[in-house]
């Protein structure tokens, strides 16, 4: 996994954990992640849109990502 993502608690295995939580994960990376069949648990993320002193432009790409991926 690249050091650009972060998650909560280093992003664990299906052995420790049956969500997953990423932390400001790019959608390119989401993407990549919902097209993997190999790990299909459900994807919350816990922090996505930080706008302190900063802009939410693409607040909306998630949650289109939400409604496009039933276990996202």
């Amino acid at each position: 996994m690249p050091s650009a993502h972060r998650h909560e608690s280093g992003d664990p295995s299906s052995l420790i954990t049956d969500i997953r939580t990423p932390m400001y994960p790019a959608l390119s990376w989401v993407e990549e992640e919902m097209a993997n069949t190999g790990d299909l648990r459900p994807m919350v993320m816990c922090e996505y849109a930080y706008a302190k002193s900063n802009s939410t432009g693409n607040f909306y790409k998630f949650w289109d990502m939400v409604d496009r991926y039933p276990r996202f």
